[in-house]
């Protein structure tokens, strides 16, 4: 990976002005020392990254930073603001959303406790040196005080904090930190036998859940821990999409919704790659890798780098660890050809070159097909008592296909026989009450996929005169056409289909539909479904009553 290391430490060479400049050096601000990010305007408490990175480049003889004093300097001052930051039980606050927060400090912990390290091996023992040295040994030292005793929040940062008392451990010696760590290693790990962590989160924590676990690997000697890695990073590819980002409509986090590119990963695979020999993972890295070069060099000003792309905090392991560097392995080219059905997690993924398609439980949004930057979303809907949003619980696998459901028994409700003990409505016991014209309403939606592409066949059963719309959803800014019409389609236009086929180009890739319907025209405003996402594009197939009704997606 030697050359990774070379070109990874110019892109961070390139990176370390901006962040520079973004220190807060008035010495009377409540943030001087850190580093001011100019969207939040304000200095984060954790800012164990920055610090990693000029370490990385102080030692670095590649860099053009290697022994530059101003720089340790500065990396001594925004860990001088940390300290400053740190509460008197060891915790530090992300300021956005949560305070007195351990995983905060691991989050830091992470990256500083390699950057101790490579001080304490290649110091030259100046003062500066030593004091930066000290500076954050002390940051660990309270902060292993605050992780043991602080909580967490969510799945991931629990082995977030493993992982940075994992370190703890072995820097300090404190055996506290060990039966700390063990607490949450006897929950289990929460990835399932395909690789799926608890919070579906192929943009951001499927990352962080997997560097945690290979760091505790590694400092305690676990390897067991690497094969839900191994599991994750084998299924990750799946969710990869052919213009470069990664699906994340699954997701239960932040990154839902979000366009996130997998360079994220690259440590992941990187580090795994050399590991476990892999061609595979060295295959990945080698893409990933790629991309971030592309990525860095898209960037116009050096000032904006930081801020545009992963931060290489990876430098730091590689320097650690020269097998890192040393190690070339032949990758494997990525696959873009496959097909998984992830039962437990709800999600079928295909690829078949430059076109996925996606089909979700749980999920108002059930259907998604992408082809090159072309993407299609499909929802189904009725106005019954305002609760038939389609949603399935569940995906069945049927012949060349699979099946969504969602059923739902509504109707009206009759006085109580003998009165009620108090006329106020909200502490009324309303399970007593007789129901009476209860109606059961059955959708169904069948994809299935066949020599020509894909068909999606609607149904609905059970309700008499019910209006119902099946919906696909564009990027706005391309051409709707029809053997009638073309026109080019704004944010927040729709439109139903009568009859026959159309076609959605954008961005040089077109997906066409094939039978058109309208027996009415209530669509973007049918009480009980989704809103139209006002930035899209939306065509609507509608029907009436019981019926079935296959669409065909080419």
């Amino acid at each position: 990976m030697l050359q990774h290391f070379i070109k990874g430490t110019a892109i961070l060479d390139r990176m370390i002005p901006g962040i520079r400049r973004d220190i807060v050096r008035d010495t009377l601000s409540p943030d001087y020392g850190g580093v001011c990010l100019p969207e939040k305007g304000f200095a984060e408490p954790g800012q164990g990254p920055y610090i990693g990175l000029f370490i990385s480049a102080y030692y670095n003889q590649r860099s053009a930073y290697y022994h530059d004093d101003e720089l340790l300097a500065d990396a001594l001052l925004i860990q001088q603001f940390m300290l400053r930051k740190q509460h008197e039980d060891g915790t530090i606050d992300l300021r956005e959303t949560n305070f007195h927060c351990a995983p905060t400090v691991g989050f830091s912990v992470q990256t500083l406790g390699y950057a101790y390290r490579l001080i304490q091996r290649d110091s030259q023992k100046s003062p500066l040196e030593a004091e930066t040295e000290e500076a954050i040994l002390t940051f660990i030292r309270r902060g292993a005080e605050g992780m043991k005793h602080g909580g967490f929040h969510t799945p991931n940062h629990r082995w977030v904090i493993t992982s940075a008392l994992s370190l703890c451990y072995n820097i300090l010696g404190d055996e506290e930190c060990r039966k700390t760590l063990n607490l949450y290693l006897n929950e289990g790990i929460d990835c399932d036998k395909n690789g799926e962590y608890t919070e579906r989160s192929a943009g951001i924590y499927n990352v962080v859940n997997n560097r945690s676990l290979m760091i505790v690997a590694e400092e305690l000697g676990k390897p067991e821990l690497l094969e839900h890695v191994r599991r994750n990073l084998r299924m990750v590819p799946c969710y990869f999409d052919p213009d470069g980002t990664v699906f994340t409509l699954n997701s239960t986090r932040q990154d839902n919704y979000k366009k996130v590119y997998p360079i994220v990963y690259y440590e992941n695979y990187m580090i795994m790659a050399c590991r476990d020999h892999s061609g595979e993972f060295a295959g990945l890295a080698d893409w990933l890798f790629d991309r971030i070069e592309r990525m860095a060099a898209s960037v116009a000003a050096d000032y904006d780098l930081y801020t545009a792309v992963d931060l290489p905090t990876w430098l730091l392991r590689m320097q650690l660890d020269q097998s890192l560097i040393d190690t070339e392995i032949a990758g494997q080219p990525l696959a873009d050809r496959y097909h998984r059905f992830f039962e437990e997690s709800g999600v079928v993924r295909d690829r078949a070159g430059d076109t996925t398609y996606t089909i979700l439980a749980n999920s108002p949004a059930f259907f998604f097909l992408q082809r090159g930057n072309n993407k299609m979303s499909v929802r189904f809907g009725t106005c019954y008592y305002a609760k038939g949003q389609m949603q399935s619980q569940q995906i069945l696998p049927i012949e060349n296909g699979y099946r969504l459901q969602y059923a739902c028994s509504w109707g009206f409700k009759r006085p109580f026989p003998n009165g009620s003990d108090t006329p106020d409505w909200r502490k009324m016991d309303h399970s007593l009450r007789e129901k009476v014209l209860y109606k059961t309403l059955t959708m169904t939606v069948d994809i299935t996929k066949d020599a020509e592409g894909l068909a999606l066949t609607f149904s609905s059963d059970g309700m008499d005169e019910l209006p119902a719309k099946m919906e696909f959803t564009f990027e706005a800014g391309g051409y709707f056409t029809t053997e009638d019409i073309s026109m080019q389609a704004h944010p927040g236009d729709a439109l139903i289909l009568k009859k026959g086929d159309a076609s959605y180009c954008y961005e040089g890739e077109t997906i066409t539909l094939s039978g058109g319907q309208m027996e009415h025209a209530y669509t973007t405003n049918m009480r009980g479904t989704s809103v139209n996402d006002p930035q899209r594009f939306t065509v609507y197939v509608t029907a009436m009553g019981q019926f079935t009704k296959t669409v065909r997606v080419l």
